[in-house]
This record gives C-alpha cells, sequence and structure tokens, in this order.
C-alpha cells in the first residue's frame, strides 16, 4: 500500500509516496527534523500512524504546524 506524502516532497520518494511499513532514516537535526515532520504530515492526514524514536529534541509546536496531533 502506497501513502500519501505532501506534493512539494513527493519527488523525492521513487513511488511519490511511502510504501506501508517502509523505515526511513534522517540525518542531521534542524532540516532533517522538518523533512521529517513534513514526510509524517501527508501519511498521518490520511489516518495512518507514524512514530518518532530517539529525538527528545523534537518540538512539539514545530509537529503541530505540520498538522500533527502532539497529545
Amino acid at each position: 500500500m502506497l501513502l500519501d506524502v505532501l506534493a512539494p516532497i513527493a519527488g523525492l520518494f521513487p513511488d511519490r509516496g511511502l510504501r506501508r511499513g517502509r523505515v526511513v532514516v534522517l540525518a542531521g537535526r534542524s532540516a532533517a527534523t522538518s523533512l521529517l515532520l513534513a514526510i509524517l504530515a501527508g501519511p498521518v492526514a490520511h489516518g495512518a500512524w507514524g512514530g518518532v524514536v530517539g529525538m527528545p529534541h523534537i518540538g512539539l509546536e514545530a509537529a503541530a504546524g505540520f498538522g500533527l496531533a502532539t497529545g
């Protein structure tokens, strides 16, 4: 199953979306965090679940800015 991602980043993925169950790894800090939130925003907006592990610095306000529930 292919999960939709936001249109501005769809070209970063071979199928223009995420395959269910696929793991995405990003390196870096600020830019990688923004990209991570953008990647999660599309599938979550369509009812999928996502998680973030090992990133205690992730900003809940930034996540909310991408439309992600933080509570």
